[in-house]
């Protein structure tokens, strides 16, 4: 079930002094969500997600944080922590290309701003969903296409009314112009390593157009780099690797995968947004809790953080009967036949 802030913004406004349009009561209803996701598995913290497994890799879009489980194909695999494969007795680095002996996801961390890494070199393309302030420019950190580190200089307005330069990390554009409906970099790429975005009205689509690399000519073909929403200033996704996808000398190939996945908490900020956590008595427990730590009463705190605990684990047993079941998995390393989601 989605609730809209509006349908509960008279229930949320407890706090002293924080009427229901007081911008402040959006703060501590995300500060509420932020922490209630920390607290464990509960309703509104995970849900089902339909992917496309390409080329052996996965990018969660933004609103997914963590693979849970997963099938491949209809079949059950694993998901490995980034610490498995460097296990004493463990099967060693997993790589589709090189070595691969488990059919199994392996979590290579969080750091990506892209969703893909396009073939160097590319130019990039910035387009804007609505219309947009033509003064706001946003920064691409990378390399340059013969693997440089992108340095650049900027005009810089000083408080005196001087504009001077001023050198930094990466290229910085435009990311709206009104006659055209897009924007491209002059800056050839090789990889993208950070992407930091202005506040905006709506999402940002960044496309790399593929350049070949003797001419430099645009090749005609090119690969979706990711779709920011508006809040998003400075991306950060998670990534996981599918070894066995595809084989050793094989051409990539597209395969579908279904998981559970633990979300991320996407902020409000208006009346109109959805909650996530749609336990209004936690909820408001978690708001309290909150406002009571600020308060430096921190007894009192604590007790209304177990108490919207409370809330969550009676709503958890009311929706899902089975959470208590134990699944055990047993895996050797000697000896290894082909697995569940193999290719």
């Amino acid at each position: 079930m989605s609730i809209l802030i509006s349908d509960v913004i008279n229930d949320l406004a407890i706090l002293p002094q924080v009427c229901p349009t007081d911008p402040r009561l959006y703060r501590y209803v995300n500060e509420a969500q932020r922490r209630i996701f920390l607290e464990g598995k509960y309703k509104g913290i995970y849900g089902r997600y339909n992917f496309r497994l390409y080329d052996g890799l996965i990018t969660l879009p933004y609103e997914c944080d963590t693979l849970l489980s997963a099938n491949v194909l209809g079949q059950p695999v694993l998901v490995h922590s980034e610490w498995f494969e460097f296990l004493q007795s463990g099967p060693g680095t997993q790589d589709g290309r090189i070595n691969f002996t488990y059919s199994d996801f392996f979590d290579r961390g969080d750091g990506y701003c892209v969703i893909q890494d396009p073939p160097n070199p590319f130019t990039v393309q910035i387009f804007c969903a609505v219309p947009e302030d033509p003064n706001l420019t946003l920064i691409i950190i990378g390399l340059d296409a013969n693997g440089n580190a992108i340095r650049s200089e900027i005009t810089v307005q000083n408080g005196d009314g001087t504009v001077s330069g001023q050198w930094i990390n990466g290229v910085q554009n435009n990311i709206y112009s009104a006659t055209s409906p897009y924007l491209e970099t002059t800056q050839l790429f090789s990889v993208i390593t950070a992407i930091q975005l202005p506040v905006r009205n709506g999402d940002i689509r960044l496309v790399a157009n593929a350049r070949n690399p003797v001419t430099l000519q645009p090749t005609g073909i090119t690969y979706l780099l990711g779709i920011y929403p508006y809040f998003m200033t400075n991306p950060n996704f998670r990534r996981y690797h599918f070894p066995t996808n595809p084989p050793p000398f094989q051409p990539p190939c597209s395969v579908c995968v279904n998981a559970l996945v633990r979300r991320r908490v996407v902020p409000v900020a208006s009346p109109r947004d959805y909650l996530m956590i749609d336990n209004i008595p936690a909820l408001k427990c978690m708001m309290m809790s909150v406002f009571k730590e600020e308060e430096e009463q921190y007894d009192t705190s604590e007790m209304l953080r177990q108490k919207a605990k409370y809330f969550l684990e009676q709503e958890l047993k009311e929706t899902q009967s089975t959470t208590d079941r134990l699944n055990v998995q047993f895996r050797g390393f000697g000896i290894f036949p082909w697995q569940p989601g193999g290719l």
